[in-house]
């Protein structure tokens, strides 16, 4: 509702230059747990701990209890179930991934006096997977992606500008005479597509979905009747390269510093496919149908710093904080979408025809758009106790607060381009909590037991959640996904071999569900929708195993 009327002069002319938003930021802003075996095993809760790998990730004041060097390792295998349920229609996707989840060695360095110890480390952690795939099926549905598409188009003009009238002199097979996305040309892409693939018409007024017909009794149309069918792969990760320092001070205080590099890679293919009716008072009647192809490839790097510090007051209790900068990325979207549309759609005469061979229009194949994403800082407060040589209680708490995610410009001195889609930022996310809880139980010194829990919040506002809010596209690709509350379970083992060498192993179990919209839902000034969008339950179901082999020297 608020995104309808919200079209300053200079937002306005920026926001066709530019197609990432909010929900890209958040894409790409998150993490999964992750960790060694034992790490994940104990829920990720090792911020007080150290002496791990997941340890030090969470708080590098952890590389300052090793006693030793180490060279640790972990593989994983995970299997993404994916349920999608549209109106009751439910369908199920499953993918396969395996990884190299980490990989570090750690230098142990001893000194005399107050500083007993000055270590350094490199780690590589695999922060996130994308890899899922899902497609969902609605069928009977009464609103098209072309209803979308035509209000999104005529927009400009409910907010005082003139509506595109210009969208025929762009051929999207490449045969550009000006950019479209020059500023002053006003142009999304997914309106010069729909155009120029017949999804939607210019009735002199307004462009309207060829469901409408030059007699609908209603300003959007009659009732239609639209089958839809949205596939989606998604593939990528991000990496984090860490190197670390840290120093144990009279084995009561640890502080650490580290420096990070990330690698973001992330990839898309989908198809939204629909077959319609048009409203009974359609002069031409019949129906139609098109595909929707879409591309998209993230890729890029960043860098973060985190600083933390632990306090060991007695043996049985240790306590820390760490604060974990803003990741600073930069990043380049490169996409191609097609349409390929049978159907009626209007003519240059304004005449309904229904051509022989169809309609296919594309996106030039070199577009992209390079940009700056600034992720949310984050704290991480923990508490750990060690009780004898047989029990390890450990909790972690972690704040993040996704309102302050910002895009902008790569290479410009002004970030204006994305003053909307951070003013969007800033009022559809909140601060986010996570916590984890572990327990490690060691049977006999060689043989130990592990268990493990991890909740995180959602960070959207409960008017974005419950979706009520517009949202806009990235390019041609008008789906998007509102996460819900995740829940990791996790167990494991670790046996130790000789007093250098050991294996850990650990399973982890995640639930989610989100809410999946092939495009968004508009409103009016007034609230009213004019434009519905049913969205389709997307249950996310991770059952990941994971093998840590070290040794120390």
């Amino acid at each position: 509702m608020k995104k309808i009327i919200l079209f300053l002069a200079i937002s306005f002319f920026a926001s066709w230059v530019y197609g990432q938003g909010q929900m890209d930021a958040f894409k790409l802003s998150g993490t999964d747990l992750s960790g060694s075996a034992r790490g994940i095993a104990m829920g990720g809760a090792f911020g007080a701990l150290g002496g791990d790998i997941t340890g030090v990730s969470q708080n590098p004041a952890g590389i300052g209890v090793y006693r030793s060097s180490e060279v640790v390792g972990s593989l994983g295998l995970a299997s993404v179930n994916t349920e999608t349920n549209t109106l009751g229609n439910k369908v199920n996707d499953s993918k396969f991934n395996f990884s190299l989840d980490n990989f570090a060695y750690i230098a142990y360095m001893p000194l005399t006096g107050s500083v007993k110890a000055f270590n350094l480390g490199f780690s590589y952690n695999r922060l996130k997977n994308f890899g899922r795939n899902y497609h969902s099926v609605g069928n009977g549905l009464t609103s098209s992606l072309t209803d979308y598409m035509a209000d999104y188009t005529t927009l400009p003009k409910k907010g005082g500008y003139p509506y595109p009238d210009n969208l025929s002199s762009y051929d999207t097979n490449g045969n550009f005479d000006t950019w479209p996305y020059e500023p002053q040309q006003n142009l999304p892409w997914i309106s010069v597509l729909g155009y120029n693939g017949g999804l939607i018409n210019d009735n002199g007024e307004r462009y309207i979905s060829p469901l409408i017909g030059p007699q609908a009794t209603r300003e959007y149309g009659d009732l239609q009747n639209v089958d839809r069918i949205y596939s989606v792969s998604e593939r990528g990760h991000i990496d984090s390269y860490d190197f670390t320092m840290g120093a144990n001070i009279s084995d009561i205080l640890y502080l650490g510093l580290n420096f990070s590099v990330t690698d973001l890679r992330y990839s898309l293919r989908s198809r939204h496919t629909e077959e319609f009716e048009r409203g009974e008072n359609f002069d031409g009647g019949g129906g139609g149908g098109f595909d929707l192809d879409n591309s998209l490839e993230t890729s890029g790097s960043g860098f973060q710093v985190t600083a933390g510090a632990l306090f060991r007051p007695i043996d049985e209790l240790r306590i820390g904080v760490a604060y974990h900068s803003p990741t600073w990325y930069n990043l380049t979207d490169s996409y191609f979408a097609q349409v390929n549309y049978e159907g009626w759609y209007m003519d240059d005469n304004g005449e309904w025809v229904w051509p022989n061979n169809g309609l296919t229009a594309n996106t030039p194949g070199n577009a992209s758009a390079d940009y700056k994403l600034r992720t949310p800082d984050r704290w991480v407060m923990s508490m750990a106790g060690v009780l004898g040589t047989k029990v390890i209680l450990s909790v972690d708490y972690e704040y993040s607060d996704y309102s302050r995610m910002n895009l902008g410009t790569q290479y410009g001195l002004f970030d204006f381009g994305y003053a909307q889609q951070n003013d969007f930022i800033s009022q559809d996310f909140k601060g986010a909590s996570t916590l984890k809880a572990g327990l490690e139980y060691k049977v006999t010194p060689q043989v130990a037991l592990r268990a493990g829990y991890t909740w995180m919040q959602n960070p959207l506002e409960a008017s974005f959640k419950s979706g009520g809010v517009e949202v806009l596209p990235n390019e041609t690709v008008t789906a998007y996904t509102l996460d819900g509350d995740a829940n990791y379970y996790s167990i494991g083992a670790g046996y130790r071999f000789t007093p250098n060498f050991y294996m850990d192993f650990a399973f982890s179990f995640k639930q989610q569900t989100n809410e999946l919209y092939t495009y968004s839902p508009i409103w009016d000034d007034n609230g009213a929708p004019l434009v519905e969008s049913v969205s389709a339950k997307l249950k996310n179901n991770t059952n990941r195993g994971i093998l840590t082999l070290g040794y120390k020297f």
